[in-house]
């Protein structure tokens, strides 16, 4: 299933659109999206965003999104995003925009940090690591 600018619900703001489109994944630590198309001309801009706008991907705009191939986001927190795109109506008849999937985070990747790996986890380049054959790396 993919999801398109049919998918939002389109406003009108003074002299801006805006196209808004909600996604939610109950239960996920994260969200994020691959687009199988994405161009955002200039004179629009796409934001993608958690529920609490504590983190912000955007914006994607004509410098950034004309790309061959997949678009992948970042990771956001959280089981629902949101994505907006603004700008004038001309430009936005030109957004060019498919998500093919949606990639529901079932681990918490948020909660670890820097030394939360487990016990088993062994530097290669120690002298445990020797038996694969690449201790004494320089660097």
């Amino acid at each position: 299933m993919k999801i398109g600018l049919e998918d939002g619900e389109w406003y009108d703001e003074g002299g801006q659109s805006k196209w808004k489109l909600k996604i939610s994944s109950p239960r996920a630590y994260s969200i994020n999206l691959i687009f199988d198309q994405l161009s955002v001309p200039n004179g629009a801009a796409l934001y993608i965003y958690d529920r609490n706008r504590t983190t912000v991907m955007g914006p994607i705009d004509e410098s950034n999104s004309d790309v061959e191939g997949e678009f992948w986001t970042d990771l956001l927190p959280g089981d629902g995003i949101i994505l907006e795109l603004l700008g004038d109506k001309e430009a936005l008849k030109q957004v060019k925009l498919s998500i093919s999937k949606v990639i529901h985070g079932y681990i918490n990747t948020f909660s670890t940090g820097f030394g939360a790996s487990a016990p088993c986890n062994v530097d290669i380049d120690c002298p445990v690591g020797q038996p694969f054959g690449l201790s004494g790396l320089s660097y």
